[in-house]
């Protein structure tokens, strides 16, 4: 059970990482709005913006789990950009 007192490696899927931050938004909102950081993972490959997550770090994507504290999952070192179409016709 996901609860606002839940510890950071009991989050094993984007699923129960999005619980934790719905019950932030109504508890803490403050918190909820520092751990739902997510710059500089927007153009990723790998993050999952409907979630807030990483997947390469299958991890929280503002939590940096090596330092443990904000930052990017991947600490920066897996960030590939998101190949952009180019649109060839108007």
């Amino acid at each position: 059970m996901i609860t606002i007192n839940t510890k950071w490696e009991d989050f094993k899927t984007p699923k129960q990482w999005r619980e934790w931050l719905d019950i932030a938004v109504i508890e803490t909102p403050d918190c909820a709005d520092w751990w739902s950081t997510d710059e500089g993972c927007q153009d990723c490959i790998h993050y999952d913006s409907e979630n807030v997550w990483c997947n390469l770090a299958v991890a929280p994507a503002s939590r940096n789990p090596v330092l443990n504290m904000l930052g990017m999952a991947c600490c920066g070192l897996g960030y590939e950009r998101t190949p952009k179409q180019l649109c060839l016709f108007s």
